[in-house]
């Protein structure tokens, strides 16, 4: 008797996500994830609108550019970390559904994947791995 496999995307985006030291261009970024820049711009105007945390993490224009960009966050700057592991996340998913609506829904229906509480979780176990080796 053959026992079924069990999958669990949220635990294959947590554990495959890409973890970064440093905060990384979309360009940069782009290169190590093996994909074109536009792709990369693609997912982060998805997280952008679907993930609070990752939009949070974007810096605040000062208030006289807001008019002027028409937006309230600087999105030009670098990604963050935790940005970068949304991101390398949501590549993962594009993986597994291939289509945007698809992978719009599993977030919304599984934000807590994409939360920064499950990100600082994952560097826990990441340097709790790395002394006890």
């Amino acid at each position: 008797m053959q026992v079924p496999r069990i999958f669990n995307l949220g635990e294959t985006i947590v554990a495959e996500s890409l973890i970064s030291d440093c905060s990384l261009s979309k360009q940069a970024l782009s290169e190590i994830l093996g994909t074109s820049r536009p792709t990369v711009w693609r997912y982060d105007e998805l997280a952008y609108w679907e993930i609070e945390n990752y939009k949070i993490e974007y810096p605040e224009l000062p208030k006289e550019e807001w008019l002027i960009k028409k937006q309230k966050r600087d999105r030009q700057v670098p990604l963050t970390p935790y940005q970068i592991w949304i991101i390398s996340g949501i590549q993962i998913c594009f993986k597994h559904y291939r289509k945007e609506a698809p992978v719009k829904n599993y977030i919304r229906a599984n934000s807590y994947v994409f939360s920064r509480d499950r990100y600082e979780a994952r560097l826990k176990q990441l340097a709790l791995a790395a002394t006890a080796a």
